[in-house]
Order: C-alpha cells, then sequence, then structure tokens
C-alpha cells in the first residue's frame, strides 16, 4: 500500500482485457468473455488483493449494455460484486474500441449518444461502489484512428489517411462530451492524459474523474504530474 497520499491506494495498477470492437471478419469481439473474465472475476480480483494491487481497469461493453438507448448494465453486476469484496478501485472504461450496431461514429448524433451512455454508466457504478469514482471515455483515439480508420482492421473498416483523421476527430469529439456528461453526475476534477501522441491534441485520450469527497485537487495534480507511466498530463478544475 502506498505510504504517503496519492491519486491511488497502490503504486502497481492492473487492467482486464475488455474490447468489444468488430474485427476484420465483420464478427463482434468480446475479449472479457473470450478470457473468460467475465465468469472469473471473483477469482482474477482477489489474486490482485493476494499482490497487494488494488486498482484495476475494468470496461463496460457499451455494445451489450446499450439497447438503443435503454441501458441493461447487468453484465458488470459480477465485476462490481467482485470488486467490492476484494476492496478494488476501479478505472471504468467506457468504449474499447466498440460501439453498439446501429451506432455510425460519422453519424451526427454519435457523440450525443456516447454522452448519453456515459452519464447512464456515471450514475450506475457510483452508486454501488466506493469512491474515488475514475473512468475513461474512449480507450487509445489515436490507435483506433489507425486500425479502424486506415489500416480497416476493425469498425468501421476505413481504409485511407483521411478517415483516419475523420475517426480520430469524431471519437475526440465523443470523448470529451462523455466526459463532461459523467462530470454531470457527481465528479469535479478530472485528468486528460494524451498517450500515443504527446504531439497531437487529437492524440490517445483518456481522462480520470475523481469524486471531490476523496481527493482534493492538489492532492490529485501532484499524484498525476509525478507518476511515471504518464505520457502527457493536463489537468482541470470544475
Amino acid at each position: 500500500m502506498a505510504e504517503r497520499p496519492g491519486i491511488f491506494p497502490t503504486f502497481f495498477l492492473s487492467g482486464f482485457e475488455c474490447s468489444t470492437f468488430r474485427w476484420k471478419d465483420r464478427n463482434r469481439r468480446d475479449l472479457a468473455e473470450e478470457t473468460q473474465h467475465r465468469r472469473c472475476a471473483r477469482e482474477d480480483y482477489a489474486i490482485l488483493a493476494s499482490l497487494g494491487i488494488a486498482v484495476a481497469r475494468e470496461g463496460v461493453p457499451w455494445p451489450m449494455v446499450d439497447r438503443g438507448g435503454r441501458y441493461d448494465f447487468s453484465l458488470i453486476d459480477p465485476y462490481i460484486e467482485a470488486m467490492n469484496e476484494a476492496k478494488i478501485l476501479p478505472i471504468w472504461d467506457l468504449c474499447h474500441y466498440g460501439y453498439p450496431d446501429d451506432a455510425d461514429p460519422f453519424a451526427p448524433d454519435f457523440a450525443d449518444r456516447f454522452a448519453r451512455y456515459c452519464r447512464a454508466t456515471a450514475e450506475y457504478v457510483t452508486a454501488r461502489v466506493r469512491g474515488p469514482h475514475c473512468f475513461t471515455p474512449i480507450n487509445e483515439i489515436t490507435f483506433w484512428g489507425f486500425c479502424g480508420g486506415e489500416w480497416g482492421w476493425a469498425a468501421p473498416f476505413g481504409t485511407e489517411k483521411g478517415t483516419r483523421f475523420r475517426l480520430r476527430h469524431v471519437l475526440c469529439k465523443a470523448a470529451i462530451a462523455g466526459v463532461r456528461a459523467s462530470l454531470s453526475v457527481r465528479v469535479k476534477v478530472f485528468g486528460a492524459d494524451c498517450g500515443g501522441s504527446a504531439r497531437s491534441a487529437a492524440g490517445g485520450c483518456g481522462w480520470l474523474g475523481i469524486d471531490p469527497k476523496c481527493f482534493s485537487a492538489s492532492r490529485f495534480t501532484s499524484a498525476a504530474v509525478a507518476s511515471p507511466a504518464t505520457t502527457s498530463t493536463a489537468l482541470f478544475g470544475a
């Protein structure tokens, strides 16, 4: 455990694979199911606790929980039960290369739909898991831009440089909308970590939402800037 106050209770963090993309064959992948993490969540979290790790990135599978604007979060209930039992703090990954079948990242309403989902998710998990409450809206925007916008590996299966830039732009727009929607629930301070491209404002944009009841802005700033895992950190106060 950490000997002095910081953003997280332990120095070492962990995470579980949670991608939900459509791959080259156009079939949906669900890595939490393929790795059996969903059915073995209690065992997985117990292992983390036994190793002295008290933080884990956990995925919310947007394509599976969003039923045309209605939400069914039952898939993440086993995670919540397991992390509460093991006293593990989650960092919720809200979109890991996957979006619902009836969504289109290039549609005008994509960011708004993602924002509604982010708010619903924040409302659900903050009522069931201890704080601080941490989220990352869209995983690795820069890489998704390449694999889904230019290389044709994953949806939306773009094969041109221009599509890569378009996809990166709409993902950044959606991520910002998701941040604002989640912040409206209860969190007041967040950090934006541009991983993968420190020179580009449209790089892989992640963020952490922090419940102010658990951390002050000054403690969050000092802890985040000191983290060796952070490529480029910008901090904002409400």
